[in-house]
């Protein structure tokens, strides 16, 4: 026995590395697995979450185009009613009816905008 012991001692020995390397090979590889599994779980959720938020911000564009055109609306027809417009309130209503058109704004505002052009800096003086 002790001659079969020292005669094969070393396939014993590394039949027994093999063993643990294998295991370890095997606890290694499940926990990637799981590591890459949790990951796309991550990357699935911050997708769904993207799309919600790609959703409140179409819908944000609608509020604000809502707003923007209500508001150019009152001032321009304010303004056309009262007949003069100075310089300052038509640049703010430039910049305002700009943030319009970059947001999609069609162009039946433009009317009044030119209708407003056309009107005097101030007061009619008699």
């Amino acid at each position: 026995m002790t001659e079969f012991i020292l005669r094969y001692w070393i396939v014993v020995v590394f039949g027994g590395i093999v063993a643990i390397l294998t295991w370890n090979i095997n606890f290694i590889k499940k926990h990637i697995i799981l590591y890459f599994e949790r990951k796309d779980d991550k990357i699935d959720k911050i997708a769904e979450d993207m799309e919600i938020v790609k959703e409140e911000l179409r819908q944000q564009k609608k509020t604000d185009m809502l707003i923007l055109r209500d508001r150019l609306n009152q001032i321009l027809r304010y303004y056309l009613e009262k007949g003069y417009c100075s310089m300052d309130e038509r640049d703010n209503i430039a910049k305002m009816y700009e943030q319009y058109q970059l947001r999609g704004g069609n162009g039946a505002m433009q009317e009044f905008m030119d209708r407003l052009c056309s009107l005097p800096f101030g007061p009619p003086t008699d």
